[in-house]
């Protein structure tokens, strides 16, 4: 019965998920008037809707997990540019 459970609860964060995911797109539609060329372009729109306080951190985190499983990840100029910044 517990493996049941944990197999219908998997289910359900991943069916939320996949929701929150949808509604991004759907979102980002509407702002730009047009569909997302790929992960990358929604990781950046996330990142400034969390910048603009659109998004709570909780669901930036959850959409940043699931984005970058898809593929999505900043180009190695930015990843230089944020490691100078650091040093």
């Amino acid at each position: 019965m517990h493996k049941v459970r944990h197999y219908f609860e998997k289910i359900q964060v991943e069916w939320v998920i996949t929701m929150l995911v949808e509604d991004l797109i759907h979102q980002f539609k509407l702002v730009k008037d047009k569909n997302p060329l790929d992960v990358n372009e929604l990781l950046d729109y996330i990142q400034k809707s969390y910048i603009d306080g659109e998004l709570c951190i909780v669901e930036y985190k959850k959409l940043f997990f699931e984005l970058n499983k898809r593929g999505a990840q900043k180009p190695d100029s930015f990843l230089y540019k944020q490691h100078l910044k650091a040093n």
